[in-house]
């Protein structure tokens, strides 16, 4: 096998069937590239265009299946699949200073990262093959700049044909040279000194849609529709003869004349007694019959166009509005048309570059390293005014609902859980006695059990000395905000299903109620649990504003809640404890969505902070809040690389990084006491972005960049000799 010895049959058919090897072809690729024209170019410019949008993701994946992972919420959550990611906390993106990030960024000092993704496009969906040349830096260990090889240019060599290519590799001799290649005055081309160069396998990224027989060359697009392609230019260039003839066709005439140039002559006189309205002359030397030429209605050159037109689209799976050539649609269906070329044809062709050049260059960087390309969806904002309006005109949605999904914060009062109907917000209350019949709940109400030792109203306390259980229904529970039942779990009370036989409860929160919680409180024993309850559920209500917070590390929060602790409940204010010990990054985050807040905060490194003495802040309306002073230049450096990026209302005119321990009702009193953590010092790894809609994510931030963690890889380095 060209002089490649192998020591057994599976080390043998293992090299034979490997799709990383050269010298095939599957096709003519001189032929591909005269075929670049027509809707041919269309199509491919229309998804080259596509692919220039694509956003750089890379992954340092600790979990081997984070990438699965990934892919499978793409499929399950469509266009919002990164939101779903965040949750998920799958993958740790690197930041954009990552030698690999910038490299795809900029492929190299002459070109972006847009015009060489386009340049892949072109060679996969013309060539059905794309090669890539890595130059490595002078160390051999790392890609320093990457240049897209038109495959026109390049023969490929064979593995094991020569000693110091053991893989195979190319060497430059275009077969397309004389049609393609730019000259000057002095008949140079800048491209003919690099004739018979060679590049070895090992420093190219071979990509490549798998023929079905040939390991070395890819299956091309082009090449399988070439009958339509071919079609189609003939089509046009017949069409365009057609035309230039004009109105008046073509005379052709028969004479027994053989001399060719009183044939011409004879034709020029006649031409100028017709003059320039009259037809084209033809003048045959010894015909007698003459074939009879058919009219453009008889070649269907309209019906043709189109037919011809469908079927190269469909070769690259792009529609006609994706490539501007439907007119006439809604906003909605050209969303939808463009959305699935692009799930469908665009986003395959980058879901294979991103594979390949993972295993190619992104393994220079480590065992995790993932890359993967996201081509943005367009996506119709009528559609969702459309689900939202119905929804609401079924009344199966709040108006705190409505608000959020519109990008809305809530209102923060009970006119949120009013119900959305085709005529208006109705109070729930209200909704369900009108829609009840013979004064029958609506709502189904709590499941019928046998309390025969029991006798209560609806709301009441039932026994004076409980342990804080409140009997609730199943339906009632489940549409809860997690921070709620969260609230009324600190403060010491416990929920159990109406469906359950126990006697001692404090009180029972059945259908009628709603999730009125001024309901609920208002039948529960007054008491310390009670008021921290009540201090709890006020601290829970939704803010008008979003934020960026860096957690503090877990023996960090616990002590800093064993300190809030020491304070006696008497002296703790509407504000309540501190239940999250944190560092405020930056509040009051504006108009802008998680992903983009998350994409921001995913790229910043874990700031250095030492813990100082207990302060106070000015007494406020959830009290004075009392807390832990924060010395750390990172943190402010971080709040102005947010403020920067992320728009925002200006809360406090001073940035001042603290840790928030409790609001209590002096604040005096505890200056410079309490704290167990002064002058400690510890970085804060992980940050929680909290939406004005109560919405959370947890996002790991980078470890602090050394300039020893990643190899240098400067472009300026030399590049392997050849």
């Amino acid at each position: 096998m060209h002089g490649v010895q192998k020591n057994n049959l599976y080390e043998q058919l293992e090299y034979v069937l490997a799709m990383f090897q050269l010298g095939d072809v599957a096709s003519d690729h001189k032929a591909e590239l005269a075929g670049f024209r027509g809707w041919n170019y269309v199509a491919i410019t229309a998804i080259a265009k596509m692919a220039t949008r694509s956003l750089i993701y890379v992954y340092d994946d600790k979990d081997t299946q984070a990438a699965q992972v990934r892919k499978s919420l793409r499929l399950q959550h469509g266009t919002n699949w990164r939101k779903a990611l965040v949750r998920e906390h799958q993958g740790n993106v690197l930041d954009n200073r990552h030698p690999l990030v910038k490299l795809l960024s900029r492929p190299n000092p002459h070109q972006s990262g847009g015009s060489f993704r386009w340049e892949q496009i072109q060679q996969l969906r013309l060539h059905g093959s794309c090669l890539v040349f890595n130059r490595p830096n002078v160390l051999n260990t790392h890609t320093v700049e990457r240049y897209v090889v038109p495959l026109s240019l390049v023969t490929p060599i064979r593995p094991g044909t020569r000693a110091n290519m053991p893989r195979g590799g190319i060497i430059i001799n275009p077969s397309s040279w004389n049609a393609h290649a730019p000259r000057d005055a002095q008949m140079f081309s800048a491209l003919q000194q690099f004739v018979s160069c060679e590049l070895p396998a090992e420093y190219l990224t071979i990509i490549k849609y798998p023929h079905p027989f040939l390991r070395g060359d890819g299956a091309s697009p082009t090449t399988a529709g070439s009958h339509w392609i071919d079609g189609s230019m003939e089509l046009d260039d017949n069409r365009a003869d057609y035309y230039r003839e004009g109105t008046n066709g073509k005379l052709i005439l028969t004479t027994d004349e053989t001399d060719p140039e009183k044939l011409e002559d004879a034709e020029r006189r006649l031409e100028a007694k017709l003059q320039k309205d009259g037809p084209t002359v033809t003048i045959l030397s010894g015909a007698h019959s003459i074939l009879d030429k058919k009219t453009a209605d008889d070649m269907a050159y309209a019906e043709g166009h189109d037919h011809y037109r469908d079927d190269i689209l469909a070769i690259h799976g792009t529609s006609r509005a994706m490539v501007g050539n439907q007119e006439g649609m809604t906003y909605g269906s050209l969303a939808a048309s463009v959305l699935a070329s692009t799930m469908l044809s665009v986003q395959p062709d980058m879901d294979l570059i991103a594979d390949e050049e993972t295993v190619s260059i992104g393994s220079q960087w480590g065992e995790g390293i993932c890359i993967e390309y996201e081509v943005p969806a367009i996506n119709d904002p009528d559609l969702e005014d459309k689900r939202l309006a119905q929804d609401a005109s079924l009344g199966v949605m709040t108006v705190g609902e409505y608000r959020t999904k519109r990008g809305e914060p809530k209102f923060g009062n009970r006119y949120d859980s009013f119900i959305l109907t085709s005529s208006g917000p109705v109070d729930p209350d209200t909704l369900i006695k009108e829609r009840a019949p013979d004064n029958e709940p609506a709502i189904p109400p709590a499941p019928s059990f046998d309390m025969p030792e029991l006798s209560f109203d609806i709301g009441k306390s039932l026994i004076a000395e409980s342990d804080g259980t409140i009997a609730i229904d199943d339906t009632i529970l489940d549409s809860l905000d997690r921070d709620v039942v969260q609230a009324f779990e600190q403060a010491g009370y416990n929920f159990r299903s109406l469906m359950d036989d126990e006697d001692e409860v404090e009180a029972v929160w059945d259908w009628s109620m709603g999730t009125d919680l001024e309901k609920i409180t208002k039948s529960l024993k007054q008491g310390p649990r009670l008021q921290t309850l009540l201090k709890s559920l006020e601290a829970a209500k939704p803010r008008k504003y979003a934020c960026v917070m860096f957690m503090l590390p877990e023996m960090y929060r616990i002590a800093c809640n064993e300190d809030a602790g020491i304070i006696p409940d008497e002296e703790i204010a509407i504000g309540g404890r501190e239940m999250e010990s944190h560092v405020t990054a930056l509040y009051g985050i504006v108009g802008v969505e998680l992903d983009e807040i998350v994409r921001v905060v995913s790229r910043m490194e874990s700031p250095l902070v030492t813990v100082g003495p207990v302060r106070h802040f000015p007494d406020g309306p959830d009290g004075c809040p009392l807390f832990v002073e924060v010395n750390s230049p990172a943190m402010h450096q971080a709040n102005a690389k947010l403020r920067e990026l992320l728009p925002h209302v200006q809360k406090y005119p001073e940035y001042k990084p603290h840790v928030t321990l409790a609001y209590v009702t002096d604040g005096a009193k505890y200056e410079g006491k309490l704290c167990s953590l002064s002058n400690k010092s510890c970085y804060l790894s992980k940050a929680i972005i909290s939406m004005a809609d109560g919405t959370r994510a947890v996002v790991p931030l980078r470890r602090p960049f050394e300039p020893g963690d990643i190899p240098n890889s400067p472009v300026e380095l030399d590049s392997v000799g050849m």
